[in-house]
């Protein structure tokens, strides 16, 4: 082989052209639009799962350790107990405190009632794409048993 041939099959080797960074400057965008969204999906659902752990834990409160004041029509007590359970569950696991918590006294048949949190919802990356920075509203709602009621 003389050297002028082996300058051509050299130079063969390293006429791509730029191809690969064309095909990745297409496959790039695409890719890190689905890893950041699956990123945002994670965060979505670890929120709700955090709002409706909190949520049952405030309501488990409210029908075991204030049964008596439930039975007694006392639900402010009551309700403001089960928010601070609430709010302290969600603000340990990193989240951001619900912004409504209402008791919904017992229903007609006396021994049930529902405690219902709502958490603002902001978007992880709305501040990196402005189009998707809508807040929204996440919603937890738990029915329980009254121990002591009726």
């Amino acid at each position: 082989m003389t050297v002028n041939a082996a300058k051509k099959k050299k130079n063969k080797l390293f006429t791509k052209s730029g191809v690969e960074v064309v095909e990745f400057a297409i496959v790039f965008p695409l890719f890190a639009i689905m890893a950041l969204g699956s990123v945002e999906v994670g965060w979505l659902l670890y929120q709700q799962s955090v709002l409706d752990y909190a949520t049952r834990q405030g309501a488990r409160y409210a029908s075991v350790d204030t049964a008596s004041a439930l039975k007694a029509g006392i639900s402010s007590d009551v309700s403001a107990q089960a928010e601070a359970v609430i709010i302290n569950t969600v603000t340990g696991f990193g989240g951001t405190a619900p912004t409504n918590i209402y008791l919904k006294m017992p229903w007609p048949n006396g021994r049930t009632f529902a405690l219902v949190a709502e958490e603002t919802y902001t978007p992880v990356m709305g501040k990196l794409i402005p189009a998707i920075s809508n807040i929204s509203m996440i919603k937890s709602t738990v029915t329980m048993y009254c121990e002591a009621c009726g």
